[in-house]
């Protein structure tokens, strides 16, 4: 209960209490009224309490003139005076009638006798009908209050205190009482600083920021977790590989580089690595694009290494609006291979076809596919595999650790390296964790 001002022959009551308080702007002109136009509503009192009138005392207070009292009876119903004095008076929405309609009935279930043959629930229920009509509003509306601000509510103490000074309306806080209390606290603190405008929507940014917060956490776990033995991930530009990388121990250079014409030097740095670190037996496999191709193979050539051969990737794409079938919607993409002095290269098709959509292995995108594609057809179970420019791609990585090969990779960012491992988890997950190591692949091209 709010202390009385000791200028005020009545104590304020609850009740009062359940009213909302005017703007500045309509305060300031109540003011002016009371002060200039002998405007005297009444503060209304009942069993020597103020039940209704808490704004008018401040402007009264304000405007320097004694507030005028209206007494009702002892034995009459007081909710009848407050909603006929303080509707129209404080022009009370939807939200503010829920409030003292809900109030009121707390009154009225408290403090009427209950018959012998009504249960308490049923008197509550009886006494929340006859407010909503009274105060012109639903019952729902009346519960949703009744679950926020009632003493057993699950709403957190913020939330209610908010609801109670008017800065979160009860409907609103009724539709989020059943989120944990760290929840309810942060969105109410939100919603306190401006910085969102609803409960509802505090909610939604705290469960996000939550949920973020765990996934962080769990792939901060699992970065943490060493690769295992046959894994390499290089935090690295692909000309420092070429001092990372020692000479002459890599079978093969698998890799679908950037394809952008600002990139292409980094071809030449591409080349430059192949040369010293292939085997006399190893090669070079680089997934290109056919309109930059005269260009890459400029850059990529080198005295260490030798162009062997152009291979095709064709990946079936989805069906045009028309419905016309998959074979019509064709990328086809050259695979260039080179190779040192002492590679031979297999025979055998020299088309690798990605299929469409609907049939890639699960767990696996359209790239990881065409790079383990690539990698089961030219690699062998016990090869080490290069692919010094992953960018965000694990494609090379998944492609090796299921042909049972040893695995060197690089990027240039450690956000890209958190993306490929965490991009590896996930498709093994998705792979039901199966690997393919043990057989060597028939298409293998080296000895």
């Amino acid at each position: 209960m709010t202390d009385n001002p000791k200028e005020y022959p009545y104590p304020i009551g609850p009740l009062a209490e359940s009213f909302p308080p005017l703007s500045p702007a309509r305060h300031a002109a109540l003011v002016v009224r009371i002060a200039q136009h002998s405007f005297r509503p009444a503060v209304i009192v009942w069993r020597e309490e103020i039940i209704f009138g808490v704004a008018l005392l401040k402007a009264y207070k304000e405007a320097g003139v004694e507030p005028r009292f209206e007494q009702l009876a002892d034995d009459a119903d007081p909710t009848e005076a407050l909603a006929a004095a303080a509707i129209p008076f404080l022009e009370m929405d939807n939200n503010a009638r829920g409030r003292a309609a809900w109030m009121a009935s707390e009154w009225s279930t408290r403090g009427r006798p209950r018959d012998e043959d009504q249960n308490s629930a049923n008197l509550q229920n009886k006494t929340r009908a006859a407010m909503a009509e009274r105060f012109g509003v639903s019952v729902r509306l009346i519960n949703y209050f009744a679950q926020v601000l009632s003493e057993n509510s699950k709403a957190v103490p913020a939330l209610q205190q908010a609801v109670r000074e008017w800065k979160i309306k009860g409907t609103d806080a009724a539709r989020v009482i059943s989120r944990p209390a760290v929840v309810q606290e942060r969105a109410v603190e939100l919603v306190m600083s401006k910085e969102v405008r609803t409960v509802s929507r505090a909610v939604e940014r705290v469960e996000r920021e939550m949920a973020e917060a765990v996934e962080a956490a769990a792939l901060a776990d699992m970065l943490a977790q060493p690769l295992d033995e046959t894994m390499t991930l290089h935090v690295a530009q692909i000309a420092d590989i070429l001092r990372l990388v020692p000479a002459n121990t890599v079978d093969a250079i698998i890799t679908h580089p950037p394809q952008a014409e600002d990139k292409l030097f980094m071809y030449s740095d591409l080349a430059a690595l192949a040369a010293h670190a292939l085997k006399p037996s190893g090669f070079m496999a680089v997934l290109g694009n056919g309109m930059l191709l005269p260009r890459m193979l400029a850059h990529l050539e080198h005295e260490g290494i030798r162009w062997i051969m152009e291979q095709d990737v064709l990946s079936q794409g989805p069906p045009d609006r028309s419905g016309r079938p998959y074979f019509l919607d064709l990328r086809r993409k050259p695979l260039l291979v080179y190779g040192k002095p002492a590679f031979q290269p297999a025979g055998g098709d020299d088309l690798i076809t990605v299929p469409p959509p609907e049939e890639l292995p699960a767990g696996l995108d359209r790239n990881e596919t065409t790079m383990d594609l690539i990698v089961k057809k030219l690699c062998r179970s016990g090869q080490t595999v290069c692919d010094p420019m992953m960018l965000d791609r694990a494609g090379t990585a998944l492609g090796a650790r299921k042909q049972g090969c040893t695995f060197i990779g690089a990027t240039e960012h450690q956000s890209s390296r958190d993306r490929i491992r965490k991009r590896m988890m996930e498709a093994e997950v998705g792979c039901g964790g199966q690997s393919e190591t043990g057989s060597p692949s028939e298409g293998g091209m080296n000895e």
